[in-house]
């Protein structure tokens, strides 16, 4: 009896299994890969990843994630290059804003003398 129920689970796996590869025949490549796939196989052939529309690039990016994303630009890109910077020497050619003397207006101000609470402005009319 036991042997019977083997055979009948190892037919049914194995029907499952044809199904699925006579499935797999049927879609079309295009389709099973999807956006990500298709992006990834065109960077692996060479394609840049600047050439590539925006949609294909977000689904590669949640596929591979941050790190690898950066890896792959740069891997694409030029080797990068330490710019040689030096600051200007000498005093700067600028003249100070000149600043009155005398004490802070903000100390009692006298233009926000409105009320404290009251209705907020809506202009939707939500």
């Amino acid at each position: 009896m036991e042997q019977h129920q083997d055979q009948a689970r190892e037919r049914q796996t194995a029907q499952k299994q044809d199904q699925r590869t006579a499935e797999h025949r049927r879609e079309p490549e295009r389709e099973r890969l999807g956006n990500a796939g298709l992006t990834a196989r065109a960077v692996s052939a060479g394609r840049s990843l600047l050439d590539l529309p925006p949609e294909g690039l977000e689904e590669l990016a949640a596929w591979m994630g941050n790190q690898g994303m950066e890896e792959l630009l740069a891997a694409q890109g030029p080797p990068l290059e330490e710019a040689d910077f030096r600051p200007p020497t000498g005093e700067p050619e600028t003249e100070p804003f000149p600043v009155p003397e005398g004490a802070p207006e903000l100390a009692d101000s006298q233009s926000l003398n409105g009320p404290v609470s009251g209705q907020a402005f809506d202009p939707a009319y939500l």
